[in-house]
């Protein structure tokens, strides 16, 4: 692939490993809710600390897979936007070729 589109691929690139990594923070921060309140004893106990800790864990899963899919999907949407170009390209090297070779229109 020619290097005329590499800001467009490092954007892909770094839109997918982005949304992955809030995907991956969003679950991070779902296992430390539901850690903390039930073996951490950092905070006084109260009586529905382990209902919080579960309703915060999925609020932090939906909140990464929000923020992080649509940055990954944007990223993988341009790597394909770039394969287009790329079979694009090749496409019209081909037929470029074959009418070279090949008298047009044929009889």
């Amino acid at each position: 692939m020619s290097k005329d589109y590499g800001y467009a691929r490092f954007w892909a690139g770094a839109l997918t490993v982005l949304g992955t990594l809030f995907v991956l923070l969003g679950l991070l921060v779902a296992v430390a809710a539901i850690l903390i309140p039930t073996i951490g004893g950092f905070f006084p106990s109260r009586k529905n600390d382990v209902l919080a800790g579960v309703i915060m864990a999925i609020l932090a899963v939906l909140a990464g897979g929000l923020v992080g899919g649509p940055l990954i999907v944007a990223g993988q949407a341009l790597r394909v936007l770039l394969a287009q170009r790329q079979l694009l390209a090749q496409i019209k090297q081909q037929q470029m070729t074959r009418t070279d070779d090949h008298e047009w229109p044929p009889r």
